[in-house]
């Protein structure tokens, strides 16, 4: 069910969302204690989308099919489902490592 405080958008937000989130944490592999920088940069990211596409909707809105995203939906759905990407992301990453570490041994050629 779409309207205008839930919309199509929220799935490229959570896709984007996986990714960053999954790269960070394989780049930099935080641990556990750490996910306070995943929450800083993705409320980071999120809202300065979200902020950037406030004057965007408003300076080109033939670019934005004459549309103006519902204030609820650009200020606390998009930055939820995109706090809900990063935790899948960083969990593929967590979990993509565990599995790569417990097979390290049999995977070494000699």
């Amino acid at each position: 069910m779409t309207g205008p405080i839930f919309d199509w958008w929220v799935i490229p937000h959570i896709a984007f969302f996986i990714v960053l989130g999954s790269t960070v944490e394989a780049i930099w592999r935080l641990t556990k204690d750490r996910w306070w920088v995943h929450l800083i940069y993705g409320l980071g990211v999120g809202y300065g989308w979200e902020v950037l596409e406030h004057f965007l909707q408003r300076a080109y809105p033939d670019l934005w099919s004459n549309h103006i995203e519902h204030w609820a939906n650009a200020w606390i759905v998009d930055p939820v489902t995109d706090l809900l990407g990063l935790a899948i992301g960083v969990a593929i990453a967590r979990w993509s490592w565990k599995r790569k570490s417990k097979s390290a041994p049999f995977s070494q050629s000699r």
